[in-house]
């Protein structure tokens, strides 16, 4: 494993005082359902990935795991801390790295030196089979045979022109997968359907200006939307319409005090790097 420095630290972590050296593991993979995991920790996560907060509680601890699993370790005297990072190749920035305490039990920092959907990295395969992401606090080790691919749940919803809100994706598991309500082993193949369908039918239909949509595909679905000039748009709800399809349309009531702010420009390129200014996600 290549050791850390501070042209592949992430700015946060780059800062600190010391030198960080190669280290043993102070826990195993299994023990990051257990150790303290601030809530904050979640929230910067999501945040620094512009992805929903509600889905990075449940990415958290697998992303623990799989980096203690197979990523590098590191301790610093001067802080007294550990480093768990993934395993950089010459050249190449973290893409994840979080500090620990001194007893490897309780998270307290997460960096990136990215977004995840800005990442050079191949985009990870979808999951085969079954998949457990549970909630950071219910954590329950995957049962046995059940992958947690939290990699390409990431790289999917960072890349997604829009955040999901928790009650929309209810609306889609009940409809796409047959479960009334969002569990630990159905949130993956629930999100995976929203993805498919906003990639398919609503990625030129999300609007620039702020402002409170109803977006219709032309198949029977309609989408609530909240636009902001500092957030990426968040789909409030999600409804499967009964009757005919209605036509490609987005009807939007202005939200007051933004006025005719200029439109956000579409460049192609990744959402975040088209919208640097969004400071994450907006809700829980």
């Amino acid at each position: 494993m290549k050791q850390v420095t501070a042209t592949t630290l992430p700015p946060s972590l780059a800062a600190l005082p010391g030198t960080w050296s190669s280290t043993c593991a102070p826990m195993n993979p299994q023990d990051a359902y257990t150790l303290a995991c601030p809530p904050g920790i979640a929230r910067a996560f999501a945040a620094a990935h512009a992805i929903e907060p509600w889905l990075g509680r449940r990415l958290i601890r697998p992303m623990l795991a799989d980096l203690a699993a197979t990523g590098a370790w590191a301790y610093n005297d001067r802080v007294d801390m550990y480093l768990l990072h993934d395993a950089a190749g010459d050249g190449e920035r973290l893409c994840h790295a979080v500090l620990l305490t001194r007893t490897g039990r309780a998270l307290q920092h997460y960096a990136t030196a990215h977004p995840d959907a800005d990442c050079p990295s191949p985009a990870p395969p979808a999951p085969a089979g079954e998949s457990c992401l549970a909630d950071l606090h219910s954590p329950a080790l995957p049962p046995r045979g059940m992958a947690s691919p939290w990699r390409h749940v990431l790289r999917t919803s960072a890349a997604l022109p829009v955040n999901l809100s928790a009650t929309a994706l209810r609306a889609v598991a009940r409809v796409e997968t047959g479960n009334n309500q969002v569990t630990d082993t159905s949130v993956v193949p629930a999100y995976l359907a929203a993805a498919a369908i906003i990639r398919g039918r609503f990625t030129g239909l999300v609007p620039d200006h702020p402002g409170h949509y109803h977006l219709h595909d032309g198949s029977g679905i309609t989408l609530g939307l909240v636009c902001d000039l500092d957030h990426k748009p968040l789909v409030t709800h999600w409804r499967y319409d009964a009757g005919q399809p209605k036509a490609r349309a987005a009807h939007s009531t202005p939200r007051a005090g933004h006025g005719d702010r200029s439109r956000r420009a579409r460049p192609a390129t990744s959402t975040r790097a088209r919208h640097p200014q969004w400071g994450g996600p907006r809700h829980a």
